[in-house]
């Protein structure tokens, strides 16, 4: 993929693949297919850092996984398959 990600039209994307919206193929790229998704084991500082995060936020506060911006390349869906 040229360019960035944020830049694709993903409605256009879809054209080229019978059955798909430009939502399915946007999501497919940046939880599937992106090349920057880190698909290893959590490190201890990752670890410490998720645990501090919901410390701060509580279990069930939104807030806690917007924190997952600073582990970069980790999925947001990341630390519920812990």
């Amino acid at each position: 993929m040229t360019g960035s990600a944020a830049a694709v039209r993903w409605a256009d994307v879809a054209t080229k693949l019978r059955g798909r919206i430009g939502k399915q193929c946007r999501e497919r790229w940046f939880y599937h297919l992106d090349p920057g998704i880190q698909r290893g084991p959590f490190t201890p500082a990752e670890d410490a850092r998720l645990f501090e995060l919901r410390r701060q936020h509580g279990a069930w506060a939104p807030g806690w996984l917007c924190g997952l911006r600073l582990l970069c390349g980790l999925l947001w869906a990341s630390p519920c398959l812990r």
